[in-house]
């Protein structure tokens, strides 16, 4: 027993292909840079290393417990203890 098939291709076909997809980018885009906006503007998931939404450090705070020492982890994964602002 022999099975076969074919696939045939039209341009009109791979147009209207391309053009859904090409929207579905779209969306998908505007919803990221929607959802962004709202986040900076209501300033969700700032640390006090933030100066505000849209002026993001990229650091996090960490807090080391036992001693009470804070730590900056940049988002390539350095850590350094956290210093004062003016100098003691």
């Amino acid at each position: 027993m022999t099975v076969s098939f074919s696939i045939t291709f039209t341009r009109a076909g791979v147009a209207k292909a391309i053009n859904a997809a090409t929207i579905v980018i779209i969306v998908v885009l505007a919803a990221y840079a929607i959802t962004n906006n709202v986040r900076n503007r209501l300033a969700i998931g700032l640390d006090d290393s933030d100066q505000d939404g849209f002026h993001r450090s990229g650091f996090v705070v960490q807090t080391d417990y036992k001693t009470g020492r804070q730590y900056l982890v940049t988002p390539q994964g350095g850590v350094t203890p956290r210093l004062a602002a003016e100098p003691h």
